[in-house]
């Protein structure tokens, strides 16, 4: 399904590996969840998973 930016980064937060295209007007791009503004946090600083 074709989602805004801010659902993608929702719909993909747990799947960050996943291949995503961005609409350019008349066709599709490749893109990466980075370019959405996706932001994987590794670790915790030393303390458990919340």
């Amino acid at each position: 399904p074709m989602l805004c930016t801010s659902c993608c980064r929702s719909a993909h937060q747990l799947h960050p590996f996943h291949h995503v295209e961005q609409w350019s007007g008349d066709h599709f791009s490749p893109s990466s969840l980075r370019v959405a503004g996706l932001v994987l946090q590794l670790g915790h600083g030393g303390a458990r998973c919340p």
